[in-house]
């Protein structure tokens, strides 16, 4: 059949594999490139003779000096992008490789060694082309005069950990469109800010400028006028380990009136006492607006301009990064002086804070400032003229993503909006019903017993950490409301609970105790539990009188133990047997079962083993049969792996039963099974999920799951496989090619009804020995329809390189590039 791409005219053919490129770096698009000549002879020919395709020339440590070469030969005459990083071969042997060609230079990136490399000889030729000029790690020599001064297309200019002579000419510094100067040195000194200004200065259509604040004052600075960068409309400044008065120096040197995105970085030291951080930097934009939202976070203040709808608009905004001083609310605080300094007293302001810590200094000065007291006031009126009971679920809707602690600082925060609002909260219990005791959160005994009495009649959730006062100190203040409780929590250190919980829970729904003991001689909740669903217990112990354990739907038991030693045989059957609905379950290896359990309602199981012979594990999941579990996990010591253990059954079988197609996941410390399902059909998806450790010697753990799962399995139901090549993907793909003798005596592969298999590995460590694995299992399965790798970047980048094997050629080809 005739290729329809080779019959197009050579401009249609290039414009076409030019737009497939479009998401793909300088790097990939070489590679790509080279790829795409291996098609046929026609598109080998069309490529080679297309210069546009060879403009990309990196330092690439798989490409020889003669492949580079070619890469110059082919590109003719069109603008190259040169690409030297460090760590592949030597500066000095790639550049010389380039320098000849300096006149069609478009793009140049070098990195040269930490110490700094020597560049200006490989630089000092006219680059009358260059558009990008990024420098890292170097140095400059006052003997060579950079791009002789020639670079008239130059508009982008990125220098970081750069050592520059005072006396270098920097005339390259000019007319430059976006500009970075990050860590500069001259003569291994700092350099004045008369350096950056005068570079600021010859730079007015500069747009994008990015600088940090690493540089000495000049007493001449004071008598020049500001730099005015008209077009500036983004500005970043990295104001760490420096004095303030560089920062305010560099705010002061520069007017720009149409400034609109300000990315700031401070540290503990940036002077907020004296400096305007709006002014006069951004001062001229905001003025043209008349509504803001500030946002006080953990690390970060931002300012945006709002829209009528309040909605945030793109422009103009400030962000403001700070370190562990935002905590505190120093540097908001500052902050909000300062939007009241720049925004016009018309304005409104809304304000969002999601720190805790800090909203004390914030609301004192909400407080004692009247202009802005009274314009959050006016636009949080019509609050207080709502049915309280519409009035609680509005500011309960703004709790849901905070801790318990949390909410009751919230809810005395908000008392303090305005006497409207304290009346609404103060009257309504649910808004009172937490009582923590935590270390975080200093409350005095006085505000506890407060809280308790706003709480009214509604149930209480208890939480108490042991770690500010002590459950000796705490507990008497809410035992006489245990008929109210709804939810104990309680950590200790290695405590006697029994004597804080005799008396009757009737509302009592979830318990949580950690390092505790339940004592012989004392009946926990006087037996009285009948809404109890929900019980987490750790490293606790547990006497044979203890009776709330039953009726459950939630069970966590880890760490625990049972006095006297010999009701630990038959104790965790009979706590099973007691909870019939039990939907959830969390066990360990301090566990033991004797007699099968039938949970017909679970749904989620979680079994992590602990220093304990296995056969206390195969007792365990040998003996509790749940037909409608859907979700499985299984944490096991490295060593666990007995010749007899069948992880998947009877546990999982029916789990994994009945079901249309399933998917299998091997990494470097998971094994993992997900159950999919026909169109159609009723079965709801499952999983079941195995940590096999990180140690090699585990590994082998995930071949006897392969082999667990095919006795699980239908033999007819089709599998799709995933393997991680960091893990023990060469076990697997070793596995998958053996045979076995069937029961009718002929030889089968493993898994005979696999239909793909992918491989994912990352950039970088890519091995060609997996590509020789999978190629040998394609010959020798020849009835996998499917398989594909897939090269995942660094860093969370999205970019996925796809590859398929080829049946035919028994070769990897490009499938989608990127995904």
């Amino acid at each position: 059949m005739t290729d329809p791409m080779s019959r197009l005219p050579i401009e249609l053919f290039t414009a076409i594999i030019v737009l497939s490129f479009d998401t793909l770096d300088s790097l990939r698009r070489l590679i790509r490139t080279e790829e795409l000549r291996l098609v046929s002879k026609a598109w080998q020919a069309a490529l080679d003779s297309t210069p546009l395709f060879w403009t990309f020339i990196p330092n690439e440590a798989r490409a020889s000096e003669q492949a580079i070469q070619r890469w110059i030969r082919k590109s003719g005459e069109a603008p190259l992008h040169v690409l030297c990083t460090r760590g592949t071969r030597p500066l000095e042997v790639f550049m010389p490789l380039v320098t000849n060609h300096t006149h069609r230079w478009r793009q140049v990136e070098i990195t040269g060694q930490l110490e700094g490399s020597a560049i200006s000889k490989y630089i000092k030729e006219p680059a009358p082309l260059l558009e990008s000029l990024t420098l890292f790690f170097a140095s400059l020599s006052s003997e060579e005069v950079v791009f002789d001064g020639i670079t008239p297309s130059l508009s982008s200019v990125t220098l970081c950990n750069i050592a520059i002579p005072k006396d270098v000419d920097l005339t390259f510094l000019r007319d430059l469109r976006e500009l970075c100067l990050q860590r500069i040195t001259n003569n291994h000194q700092t350099p004045s800010l008369a350096k950056l200004r005068d570079a600021l200065s010859a730079c007015p259509d500069l747009e994008k400028l990015e600088v940090d604040a690493l540089y000495t004052t000049d007493p001449s600075m004071a008598e020049r006028p500001p730099v005015r960068l008209a077009k500036l409309s983004s500005f970043n400044l990295q104001g760490l380990r420096n004095p303030p008065e560089i920062t305010g120096a560099i705010f002061g040197m520069i007017r720009a009136p149409y400034l609109a995105s300000i990315r700031l970085v401070f540290d503990e030291c940036w002077a907020w006492p004296t400096m305007n951080i709006l002014s006069p930097l951004s001062t001229e934009l905001l003025l043209r607006h008349d509504k803001y939202r500030l946002i006080i976070s953990d690390w970060r203040v931002s300012i945006s301009v709002i829209d009528e709808e309040g909605k945030s608009l793109t422009s103009p905004t400030v962000f403001v990064s700070l370190s562990s001083s935002a905590r505190r609310g120093g540097p908001a605080l500052k902050i909000l002086e300062d939007v009241e300094k720049a925004a016009p007293l018309s304005a409104t302001v809304d304000i969002v804070i999601d720190i805790f810590r800090a909203t004390g200094r914030i609301f004192d000065y909400l407080k004692s400032t009247d202009v802005l007291m009274e314009s959050a006031s006016s636009t949080m009126d019509y609050m207080s003229h709502l049915p309280t009971d519409l009035f609680a679920p509005i500011i309960f809707l703004s709790f849901d993503t905070l801790r318990p602690v949390q909410r009751i600082i919230r809810t005395e925060e908000l008392r303090l909006v305005n006497r409207a609002w304290q009346v609404a909260i103060d009257s309504n219990p649910c808004f009172w019903t937490c009582i923590p005791n935590e270390s975080k959160a200093r409350f005095s005994p006085q505000e506890i017993q407060r809280w308790i009495r706003k709480s009214g009649e509604a149930p209480l959730n208890i939480l108490s950490s042991g770690y500010h006062l002590s459950l000796r100190e705490f507990m008497p203040f809410v035992i006489p409301y245990i008929h109210r409780w709804r939810s104990l929590e309680v950590t200790g250190c290695h405590f006697d609970i029994s004597k804080y919980i005799n008396e009757h829970a009737p509302k009592l729904r979830r318990l949580v105790v950690s390092c505790a003991s339940f004592a012989a001689d004392n009946l926990a909740f006087g037996g009285v539990t009948p809404s109890l669903s929900s019980v987490d217990l750790a490293v606790v112990t547990i006497s044979a009188g203890v009776c709330f354990l039953k009726n459950l739907k939630e069970l966590r038991l880890w760490g625990v133990t049972y006095q006297p030693e010999e009701v630990a045989v038959n104790k965790l059957g009979d706590i099973l047997n007691a909870c019939p609905e039990l939907e959830q379950l969390q066990l360990d290896t301090n566990q033991s079962l004797c007699q099968p359990v039938l949970l017909a309602k679970l749904s989620s199981f979680s079994f992590q083993e602990s220093q304990r012979p296995f056969e206390r594990t195969e007792s365990i999941l040998g003996m509790i049969i749940a037909p409608r579990l859907a979700d499985s996990y299984f944490k096991f010591e490295w060593n666990w792996v007995p010749s007899t253990l069948h992880i998947l059954s009877p546990l999982s079988t029916e789990l994994l039963r009945d079901h249309g197609e399933y998917d299998i996941a091997i990494t470097y410390d998971h094994f993992a099974v997900f159950t999919t399902t026909r169109e159609g059909e009723l079965q709801p998806p499952s999983r079941v999920i195995v940590d096999i450790g990180v140690e090699p010697d585990t590994w082998e753990i995930s071949i006897r799951l392969l082999q667990d799962f095919e006795k699980a399995a239908p033999p007819s139901a089709p599998v799709d496989l995933v393997l991680d090549e960091s893990g023990p993907a060469q076990l697997a793909l070793e596995y998958l090619k053996s045979t076995k003798e069937s029961m009718c005596g002929e030889l089968d592969n493993p898994l005979p009804q696999l239909r793909s298999i992918q491989l994912s590995r990352e950039k970088g460590n890519r091995s060609s020995s997996f590509d020789v694995d999978l190629i040998n299992l394609a010959r020798a399965r020849r009835n996998i329809p499917k398989i594909t790798t897939y090269s995942y970047g660094n860093c969370g980048d999205p970019d996925i390189w796809v590859s398929q094997l080829d049946p035919e050629s028994f070769s990897f080809v490009s499938v989608d590039g990127c995904s």
